[in-house]
């Protein structure tokens, strides 16, 4: 009994937790758990502080543009008008109602063609007056003619008869020109640009332009053909424009094309009161599409420069500067500035020629000298 009691309390010291055993051996899948979490906090932390250390550069910007030779040969430029030369407010030489009008805006018109007419019955019929009369008087004179020859009448007779014949002449010429003041004839070729009187109308000659109680215009009439732009120079530039001086000329409405135009006259006087004197430019291949006081702007060339119509890329002022000997644009590309190695030419008001290095479109950073190839940039907000 003994022996089986020892027996079991030896089976039971088998089963103790032996504290002073060694280390047991971890798994291998922790070891690469940590490897990678480590890996992972590094790859944050270098993130933000790569991040605080690289911050973009806020850089102002401009567009490269691809303009007319103006923008690069251009001594001044100045704003102004597309005027006729030729205009013309159409009305008639005497009062009466208009019986009837043959124009609307946009209808074109020659040279004494009649545009409208007056009630003119009275007229007409003091016409057929006096060429009845003048009819009777030829006939009176034929027959004092033969009268004379016969021995019948004297030559006081025949005289008389001539008298009364050149009278009725001239009644005729009055009662004709009476009845032409009745008829509105165009003074020009040319297009009907607006109609200021309606059939039933009274209307009346038109003193000076003016309407009211002088009278009522019955069209404007413009000889498309004298369009030219008139430009308001500041009377401090006007040494600069000189007769004969080429100009290439943009209309606001349609500011993708150019036109080709020079200087016609400058305008032997100055407003004061704003400043400015006026030059007339004359205008060569204007389309259809262009309509008198439409606003425009026209660049004055220099001597020797673009020919007016020719294209150019232009890059802002400020874009183009100097690095390591040669000359750069920096332009805005996925969020970094890159530079562009350009050729550069003339110089203007609006920005700077370029020969080769850009196509026109591109954002180019303006100012910002401390700007470097590949650096990080952000676009400010334009105000």
């Amino acid at each position: 009994m003994a022996d089986e009691l020892k027996a079991e309390s030896l089976d039971l010291s088998s089963l103790r937790i032996h504290r002073d055993e060694g280390p047991r051996r971890g798994r291998p899948g922790s070891v690469f758990l940590i490897a990678g979490l480590a890996a992972l906090v590094a790859v944050v932390v270098a993130f933000f502080l790569l991040r605080g250390g690289t911050r973009a550069a806020v850089v102002q910007t401009d567009l490269v543009r691809l303009v007319g030779a103006g923008s690069t040969s251009a001594v001044l430029s100045a704003g102004g008008y597309i005027l006729p030369d030729r205009k013309a407010d159409v009305s008639s030489k005497i009062y009466g109602r208009l019986e009837w009008i043959g124009v609307d805006a946009g209808s074109k018109v020659k040279a004494g063609d009649v545009v409208a007419r007056l009630a003119n019955a009275g007229e007409a019929g003091r016409v057929d007056e006096a060429k009845a009369a003048l009819a009777e008087g030829e006939r009176e004179l034929d027959r004092m003619k033969r009268l004379v020859e016969a021995g019948v009448e004297t030559r006081e007779h025949l005289d008389r008869a001539g008298t009364t014949l050149d009278l009725a002449k001239a009644r005729v010429k009055t009662a004709e020109a009476e009845y032409e003041y009745t008829l509105i004839r165009s003074p020009f070729d040319g297009i009907v640009v607006r109609r200021n009187a309606q059939a039933g109308e009274t209307v009346g000659p038109v003193a000076g332009g003016s309407t009211g109680s002088s009278g009522t215009s019955v069209c404007t009439v413009v000889d498309r053909s004298s369009l030219e732009m008139v430009a308001d120079v500041n009377e401090t530039n006007i040494a600069k424009v000189k007769s004969g001086q080429g100009v290439e000329v943009t209309v606001d409405a349609l500011p993708d094309r150019k036109y080709r135009g020079e200087v016609r006259q400058v305008v032997p006087t100055a407003d004061r009161q704003k400043g400015i004197v006026q030059v007339k430019i004359r205008l060569f291949d204007l389309g259809d599409d262009v309509f008198p006081e439409m606003a425009a702007r026209a660049a004055f060339l220099r001597e020797g420069g673009a020919e007016p119509g020719t294209r150019r890329v232009i890059a802002p002022k400020g874009a183009v500067r100097d690095r390591n000997g040669r000359r750069v644009v920096f332009i805005v590309d996925s969020g970094k500035a890159r530079a562009a190695a350009v050729e550069t030419g003339r110089e203007g008001e609006d920005g700077v020629e370029i020969l080769r290095g850009l196509s026109g479109g591109e954002l180019a950073i303006i100012g910002g000298d401390g700007i470097e190839d590949g650096q990080a940039v952000k676009v400010a907000d334009k105000k």
